[in-house]
């Protein structure tokens, strides 16, 4: 029994001086293992769950021309959306007439919200841009598309025609106004400035009908007529120039295959190559500026 009573006497020791040593084991164990770094808590890439997410996609993205006309403007406003600190924006294009071309990256980190780029003729396409976080996240790009000129094939007659037309250009294309009842919608007409086909015909900026009795009698109203601009470019069309260079007229002799820098009341820059002349009647190869005041016409040379 002594030795039973021994035994049972020396347990709670025992079980005092084992746990103090399990514990301390433990310790030495486990601590270390909460301590170690780059262990996720959050989501499977390693992110907090809390932490900054990426910046949301840029707002009211859209293309004008520069004040020149000479380039196009890519505008936009920065994301309301994600991380609001932005170490820039990145600008890219994808050229949509060559569908095998890489994406073209135009600038990295652009710190403003504007970017004037010169698509040189041909290079129209998608523009992107994605913005970037300080911290190095990358959030959605946004794409605006651009198409470069547009082109068509036009034809119209003088006032005193069997039926007089005109060019009328409204928003992105160009219409035929005729003058014996829309006159006043005519942004550019064909004239001799007499009655019949006398003389040669002239390019003209329909302001002028009232100063030619004999246009005026044939042209309905006979008020409210717009003003353009007109200047001759040759047999090869060279830059194109800005109307305050001070070079464009009120009206231009037509001459067959040159070319004619003309700008309208709309404030479209419009490009034409004289086709064809027949009697009264003259038949046009036109370019009209994809946006108002843009001279990128520099391309638009091929009949």
């Amino acid at each position: 029994m002594k030795s039973r009573n021994q035994v049972e006497g020396s347990s709670p020791r025992a079980r005092d001086g084992h746990g103090v040593r399990i514990v301390l084991v433990l310790s030495a164990v486990v601590l270390p293992i909460a301590l170690l770094p780059g262990c996720p808590d959050g989501d499977s890439n390693g992110t907090e769950p809390n932490g900054p997410a990426p910046p949301g996609q840029v707002q009211n993205l859209h293309v004008v021309a520069t004040a020149d006309g000479a380039k196009y403007r890519v505008l936009w406003d920065p994301p309301v959306e994600g991380n609001p600190v932005l170490a820039g924006y990145r600008v890219e294009i994808k050229i949509e007439s060559q569908p095998d071309a890489p994406v073209e990256l135009l600038a990295d980190l652009h710190e403003q919200t504007h970017f004037d780029h010169d698509p040189e003729c041909l290079h129209y396409g998608n523009y992107t841009i994605t913005p970037i976080a300080v911290d190095g996240t990358v959030g959605e790009g946004k794409r605006v598309l651009t198409h470069g000129p547009s082109g068509n094939h036009l034809g119209f007659t003088d006032p005193h025609s069997e039926v007089p037309t005109a060019w009328s250009f409204q928003g992105n294309g160009a219409a035929i106004a005729r003058l014996a009842e829309f006159a006043d919608l005519a942004s550019i007409y064909v004239t001799d400035f007499a009655e019949g086909v006398e003389g040669p015909l002239y390019f003209a900026s329909p302001h002028l009908i009232p100063d030619h009795p004999a246009d005026q009698a044939a042209t309905t109203p006979d008020t409210g007529f717009k003003q353009c601009w007109i200047r001759e470019l040759g047999p090869q069309p060279r830059d194109y120039p800005p109307l305050i260079d001070g070079t464009y007229r009120d009206k231009a002799e037509v001459v067959l295959n040159h070319y004619y820098a003309v700008y309208t009341p709309e404030e479209v820059y419009v490009l034409m190559k004289v086709m064809s002349t027949f009697n009264d009647e003259v038949g046009v190869r036109i370019w009209q500026g994809e946006f108002p005041r843009s001279r990128i016409l520099c391309a638009a040379t091929d009949p």
